[in-house]
């Protein structure tokens, strides 16, 4: 269970909102004021899932059960408000897993009923989206932006307008990419979850490896400098698309690590580098991309893979080169949290400036998704 508390900083002019998300195997429950989190405590089922190589719906929801009215309690608790101080109760509606969801839902509308406050549902890639602005003044944040959202089931690129309205501009077309780094960590004996081991290997050691890249029939592969036998293809590197694809470079690796396998020698720590490298060169440069298309003013970034820091050092570096505002979440906040969640309603009320009517029920929405932004955004594209 993680816990953090800052009590004492309720701002009188701020509702108080209490975010509950249950989207896929973290019972999250977090009280939040403004941007302020008085409150975050999580309950991980990590561990109970690590055996059976992924998360397991049914598991998960059964999990979700058992801690949901504790997690509930030990949040207000920690946040130093009553029941009766709570305005708003924001939970999350989709994307996730519909059983998990279920659970965050009812409770909070078990609340929301016994407490008479208003319900809020909630996008969890919003909150995602939003990550970057806990604790930060939302007067200064600049409009329109671009989020770049990356985690273990979403990898996608989105347009934020003046009014908050959220447009998606590009998205994987099959694996995610925390998904791709799991199953390749899978490959080499990592076990699950391993995105965090490839990022904490590759971070110990980056700096013995030099990866540099090279077009072969208009298609982009990077390799370790000085041996060329360690390469990879970049996915959808030939094409202008916003879109991204990672299932064929988890074949690619597959097969790269086969082939090693068959040698004498096989450096680990090398192909672990050039993994993380390959699958972030791809991100990196559809974000290059979409800053250059829709010209925004902030950037903001969020999801679990957010937490690596290669790939936060180097969407700095772009938005520094770009002259773009730059919002990352602290590391505690890129994984799934109910703090994220209860931010939303104040951002949405706040740059949207939406009168949002009291809502009695909410139903769980699993592949819960933004539009395109070809289909009614055209007069965003640049010429």
């Amino acid at each position: 269970m993680s816990r953090h508390s800052r009590a004492g900083l309720t701002n009188k002019k701020n509702k108080i909102v209490l975010g509950i998300d249950t989207s896929c195997d973290d019972t999250s429950v977090a009280v939040v004021s403004g941007t302020k989190v008085l409150s975050c405590v999580t309950v991980s089922q990590s561990k109970k899932h690590k055996d059976f190589g992924g998360v397991v719906p049914s598991l998960a929801k059964l999990e979700h059960q058992k801690v949901i009215n504790f997690v509930v309690s030990r949040a207000i608790k920690r946040s130093g408000i009553s029941d009766s101080e709570i305005d708003e109760i924001a939970v999350t509606i989709g994307p996730g897993l519909a059983i998990a969801l279920e659970v965050g839902i009812r409770k909070a509308t078990e609340i929301s009923r016994s407490l008479d406050k208003k319900l809020r549902s909630v996008n969890h890639m919003t909150g995602h989206l939003v990550s970057g602005l806990i604790e930060k003044d939302l007067a200064s944040l600049k409009l329109p932006g671009l989020g770049v959202l990356v985690s273990g089931g979403h990898t996608e690129l989105v347009f934020v307008d003046e009014n908050f309205e959220i447009y998606k501009v590009g998205e994987t077309l099959d694996d995610a990419c925390g998904e791709c780094l799991d199953k390749c960590g899978r490959i080499i004996g990592l076990g699950y979850p391993a995105g965090r081991a490839i990022s904490e290997i590759a971070d110990k050691v980056r700096n013995n490896y030099k990866v540099i890249y090279t077009k072969k029939n208009n298609l982009l592969y990077s390799h370790i400098k000085d041996n060329s036998d360690y390469n990879l293809p970049i996915p959808m590197s030939q094409t202008q698309s916003l879109d991204m694809s990672f299932s064929g470079l988890k074949t690619a690796f597959n097969q790269l690590f086969l082939k090693l396998k068959n040698t004498s020698d096989i450096d680990f720590y090398k192909l672990i580098v050039l993994l993380e490298n390959t699958v972030y060169a791809q991100i990196l440069s559809k974000l290059k991309m979409a800053l250059d298309k829709y010209k925004p003013k902030s950037l903001l970034a969020g999801g679990g893979v957010i937490a690596s820091n290669y790939l936060r050092k180097e969407i700095r570096k772009i938005c520094a080169t770009q002259n773009v505002d730059c919002y990352i979440p602290k590391k505690r906040y890129t994984t799934d949290n109910a703090a994220m969640i209860g931010l939303v309603p104040y951002v949405e009320d706040f740059l949207a400036r939406k009168y949002n009517e009291q809502i009695k029920n909410v139903d769980r929405n699993p592949n819960l998704t933004y539009e395109r932004i070809e289909k009614i955004k055209n007069f965003y594209l640049s010429d």
